[in-house]
């Protein structure tokens, strides 16, 4: 899985991670869930790592860094639609009238996974990646 640090604290070694997917947050630990050569990660990394579920939280593990501060705006762009979203919300609609809205999508960031030799070239990375590749 690739995703996009939202969030991380270097204090508590604790980081929140926007996944490809679209799915819920990953979090994860630096002093744990880092792959072995990574120090740390901050917000607007790239990061690959393996997604698992513990006690109904998406986490990541064997965590690295793809590119550094690949999309260091993400957060503020995410908590700028939230903020339209919200308003939108508070709209009155006359009694008994649905209110629909459009969505607001806001992609991935770079829009494509950076290529094997970018990645690193260990034939773990490139199995990782090879589906997304060909």
């Amino acid at each position: 899985m690739f995703g996009v640090v939202l969030w991380s604290n270097g204090v508590s070694g604790k980081a929140v991670i926007w996944c490809e997917d679209q799915g819920d947050l990953a979090f994860m630990n630096m002093r744990d869930d880092l792959a072995e050569g990574t120090a740390e990660v901050s917000p607007g990394d790239l990061l690959r790592f393996e997604l698992f579920t513990e006690e109904s939280i998406r986490r990541a593990r064997n965590v690295c860094v793809i590119e550094t501060q690949h999309a260091p705006d993400l957060a503020d762009a995410l908590e700028g639609v939230d903020a339209v979203s919200r308003a939108t919300q508070r709209q009155a609609a006359p009694s008994g009238q649905i209110v629909c809205e459009p969505a607001t999508i806001l992609p991935f960031p770079g829009g494509s996974v950076p290529n094997a030799h970018q990645a690193g070239s260990d034939k773990q990375q490139q199995r990782h990646m090879g589906a997304v590749l060909a």
